[in-house]
């Protein structure tokens, strides 16, 4: 059922979602929920910042130079929302600021700072059931704003590459808690080390609340093009600009994550979430952690009535309440209430008056026949 107008979709195209520095702060968006006539608009802030880079050997990891840093911070605005049966679209757009203080034995220390929109990002995905699971296929497309160049003398604040992304998701839904799995394809412009992005996450419900963790990562499958410039790029570009820290533009990186998260559904409307995120393992990318905080509204256009509102006759057969599974986030389980109605007529109360007037008739019914059967002993006898 498409509800998206033109109107819709290109407000939808607008803005994005898409989080942290190479990895998404808000993990739960890979559940891929549904929203049946809604549009969920996410705002989100998160701060990083690696203290180390690990090694080119890979799981080792050496320490900034003493007095070292580098700082990020990125606000991102974003939406989701259905254009037909089973089908989404997503978007983003990412301000990035950043600060790097680099000490080097034949200059002074100095302080850079760097800010500006960074990426925009557009996304669909598919949901097809199968089964007990779901299996979501999904499609992204990162447009950079700014360039991030080995060559340069900017503060990186973003990849600064053509990324898209091919990825198969599988989710397993349940009343209290969700699975998901996915794997894909990584493909950089500008020469980049193709990178195949996979990862594993859970999220129990209780209440209102979602308290959720997950392992994330990828792995480079091919060679940087400018691989015989690394040692050249390490001293000439990572470490005077960004502080010897590698967060952007790496030589074939490598990354393994995990994240933890809580989100609490105030309403139909509103969700707050916190997330935190720490870098287990990898190969010649930045090491650090990171946390952020966000808001998501769902919001329903007047026009179009909520699926936890309406009727069950009234939605699509994919809105349709299931009792072992459903693949929205906010599924309508009323019907299913061990004290509720089943009855899609609701229950009636008996007027107190009618129920009056029932008593005094049966009363009335009983002297009647107490007299009869006293007149006929009588006429008996």
């Amino acid at each position: 059922m498409n509800w998206l107008g033109t109107k819709e979709v290109t407000t939808l195209f607008a803005v994005t979602l898409f989080l942290g520095p190479r990895l998404q702060a808000a993990p739960f968006e890979d559940f891929k929920f549904g929203t049946p006539g809604r549009l969920d608009v996410l705002f989100q802030g998160f701060y990083t910042a690696p203290d180390s880079n690990f090694d080119k050997s890979g799981n080792t990891f050496t320490g900034l130079p003493a007095g070292d840093f580098y700082k990020l911070t990125t606000l991102d605005l974003g939406v989701r929302g259905r254009i037909d049966t089973n089908w989404h679209v997503h978007a983003s757009a990412r301000y990035a600021a950043a600060t790097a203080q680099t000490n080097l034995p034949s200059l002074p220390a100095f302080n850079k700072a760097n800010s500006n929109f960074s990426q925009i990002e557009f996304g669909t995905d598919l949901t097809i059931p199968a089964e007990s699971i779901l299996l979501i296929p999904d499609l992204t497309v990162i447009v950079p704003t700014v360039s991030t160049d080995r060559s340069s003398t900017e503060l990186a604040i973003g990849e600064g590459a053509f990324q898209a992304i091919g990825r198969l998701i599988i989710r397993l839904e349940r009343r209290s808690y969700r699975l998901a799995g996915f794997a894909g394809i990584n493909y950089f412009d500008k020469g980049r080390a193709m990178e195949l992005p996979y990862g594993i996450l859970g999220e129990l419900t209780s209440g209102r609340w979602n308290f959720g963790a997950d392992l994330r990562g990828y792995s480079s499958i091919s060679n940087d093009s400018d691989l015989a410039n690394e040692p050249t790029a390490n001293i000439s570009y990572f470490c005077p600009f960004d502080g010897c820290a590698k967060p952007f533009a790496a030589y074939n990186p490598a990354l393994l994550q995990t994240d933890i998260w809580f989100r609490y559904n105030s309403s139909k409307s509103y969700s707050f979430f916190a997330a935190a995120s720490y870098d287990v393992t990898g190969t010649n990318v930045a090491r650090g952690w990171g946390f952020g905080a966000g808001l998501i509204f769902h919001w329903t256009p007047r026009e179009y009535p909520s699926p936890s509102h309406s009727h069950p006759q009234m939605l699509a057969p994919e809105e349709q309440p299931q009792f072992e599974e459903s693949i929205e986030e906010f599924p309508d389980q009323r019907n299913f209430s061990p004290t509720g109605s089943r009855s899609m007529t609701p229950d009636v109360a008996p007027n107190p008056e009618v129920k009056i007037k029932k008593s005094l008739q049966n009363e009335l019914n009983k002297t009647e026949i107490q007299i009869d059967s006293k007149t006929k002993k009588n006429t008996e006898e």
